[in-house]
């Protein structure tokens, strides 16, 4: 099979800030369907599209790896880093259609907590992978890897919380069951961040 000998720094890194700025877009969909939960099939269906869209984009992102002879990084960590950002963009549809199959249409306050550090994580995320293709700027992604971390760790804590109050307010197991799994997906998104984080930090590490 011929490989392509197109310049390396032209290929890439403007797939992998497409695919992380589609990341806050859907972050910030499902935000606005959490603080304002209207229309939410409608909300939720945008966010399919952009999941559906990163996918195709991940997918040419892994065809572009193996068609190129001379890649930027490691070919392992390029296709770990793709379909980690996919991931983020799965777990944030999976919540909001879990909202919406569900009608948890009234969302509580917990739920805004979450959604507001997915959207901070996924910020995080997209200026991190911004600075990729410029090791000048390597320190930085370093420090944005550090406030995804924080931010995982904030989650988590959230997530904890929100299990406890849901438990102690209600006897409607229904309402308990729909909302813990809808807290899980929201707090996932949050972990498959950390694990774009990882992944940042370690092509920093051997590429420095």
């Amino acid at each position: 099979m011929p490989f392509s000998f197109i310049p390396r720094e032209v290929k890439f890194f403007p797939l992998y800030t497409e695919s992380s700025a589609q990341a806050v877009e859907a972050g910030r969909l499902l935000k606005d369907l959490v603080d304002n939960s209207t229309d939410v099939p409608e909300k939720a269906g945008k966010i399919t599209e952009i999941e559906q869209a990163n996918g195709s984009l991940t997918h040419d992102i892994i065809a572009q790896i193996h068609k190129t002879f001379v890649t930027p990084f490691d070919r392992e960590d390029m296709a770990k880093l793709a379909n980690a950002l996919h991931d983020v963009i799965d777990y944030i549809e999976a919540s909001a259609v879990a909202m919406h199959l569900y009608r948890a249409e009234c969302p509580i306050g917990k739920a805004r907590d979450l959604s507001d550090a997915i959207v901070r994580c996924c910020e995080a995320v997209q200026n991190a992978v911004s600075s990729l293709g410029n090791k000048k700027e390597y320190q930085k992604i370093l420090d944005n890897c550090r406030e995804i971390h924080g931010l995982e760790f904030e989650a988590d804590g959230i997530f904890r919380a929100a299990r406890a109050e849901l438990f102690d307010n209600t006897l409607d197991m229904a309402y308990v069951i729909k909302w813990h799994e809808i807290y899980q997906l929201m707090e996932d998104a949050t972990d498959r961040c950390e694990d774009v984080s990882n992944i940042l930090e370690e092509v920093v590490l051997k590429n420095a």
